[in-house]
């Protein structure tokens, strides 16, 4: 078993330890692990759970801190291990979690790994991954960014509940105190992520959660999602800038003197819309076959239904794909009479 030092963050979570010890006990390689137990001032029994199941090394805070960043940073300085893996108290290992673990671990070098969280009561989150392609990502912010998310908004693509970090880049990096609960793990993955580490995301090893166990959770997101956002927005904008300025190359004659339409709303429609306005070429308006969208804006320029065209000449325009669904889209031009080339060009492959 690869060296690991599991770290137990905690606040007033007595009803779920017995659950997430007894997963502890029950994998293989249980003695192998060096466990450490991260106290918030809990009221409740919570330490003295921790103790009855073996914990020596346990910290308690003086009193509730704010920051969750903090607490991670706190089990950081007692784990000694190659590696160190975080877990929330209200959680529960999968079975076979460590055998799969260390088993990709003999077989992969990586600096950072995200597990796959399953949700018993039925509530989705989506794939708990952060791509290591950095671009998709800082697209995605920027569009969170730019569409001020609502409270329903739950855009989580890795989850800080269990992941598990090399000590040398945790050491490195630390986690933003700045944060209330969920978004101080994305703004230290930027960094990882920036600095060529690798990141992993392992199915096979599972997680069990209840969503209905987090609603505290929930209403703190949207307050770290804007703080996230904002303490980012240079790095979202530059780095939409910087992948796409070779979008426009060949276009240009074609596009000069034209109204310019963008089909397509979403991050690569907006990643086309930084290009041409570097250029300073302005766009009229966005199209999308996506009805939520309609009636909507980006950066001020308004989005339509693509039957927008019907209503206007839409032949003293210049529509611009920016979508990998082309050839439906271009067939749909197409049945409004439209030619590609002349009406429409394709910029994504």
């Amino acid at each position: 078993m690869k060296d690991i030092s599991l770290v137990i963050i905690n606040e007033d979570s007595e009803l779920y330890l017995d659950r997430l010890f007894s997963s502890i006990k029950q994998q293989k390689v249980f003695h192998e692990l060096d466990i450490i137990f991260i106290d918030n001032n809990s009221k409740d029994n919570s330490i003295l759970i921790a103790q009855k199941h073996g914990v020596s090394k346990i910290i308690s805070t003086s009193e509730r801190v704010s920051s969750k960043g903090l607490l991670y940073n706190l089990g950081q300085e007692l784990a000694e291990r190659e590696f160190i893996l975080f877990t929330h108290s209200d959680i529960f290992f999968f079975d076979d979690f460590f055998e799969n673990l260390d088993s990709y671990l003999i077989s992969n070098q990586t600096d950072f790994i995200n597990f796959n969280q399953v949700y018993l009561d039925g509530f989705i989150f989506g794939c708990h991954q952060l791509s290591t392609d950095v671009t998709n990502e800082i697209i995605n912010y920027a569009q969170l960014y730019q569409n001020s998310p609502n409270d329903s908004e739950l855009v989580l693509q890795c989850s800080e509940s269990c992941f598990m970090v090399r000590n040398r880049v945790f050491k490195k990096f630390k986690f933003d105190h700045e944060y209330y609960d969920s978004l101080f793990e994305y703004s230290f993955l930027i960094q990882v992520i920036l600095s060529k580490y690798t990141i992993s995301f392992i199915k096979q090893c599972k997680i069990y959660h209840y969503f209905l166990e987090m609603s505290d959770k929930v209403k703190s997101l949207k307050q770290d999602k804007r703080t996230f956002l904002l303490k980012n927005k240079t790095l979202f904008l530059s780095t939409c800038l910087q992948n796409s300025s070779g979008l426009l190359t060949g276009i240009k004659e074609k596009i000069i003197g034209k109204k310019i339409i963008i089909f397509g709303a979403g991050g690569n429609g907006k990643m086309l819309f930084y290009a041409l306005r570097n250029d300073n070429l302005e766009v009229e308006c966005f199209l999308d076959n996506s009805e939520s969208k309609w009636g909507g804006s980006f950066n001020g320029v308004s989005i339509h239904s693509p039957r927008f065209l019907l209503d206007i000449n839409s032949k003293s325009y210049i529509i611009l794909i920016a979508s990998m669904q082309y050839e439906g889209i271009s067939q749909q031009l197409k049945d409004m009479e439209l030619s590609e080339n002349e009406h429409f060009l394709r910029l994504f492959y």
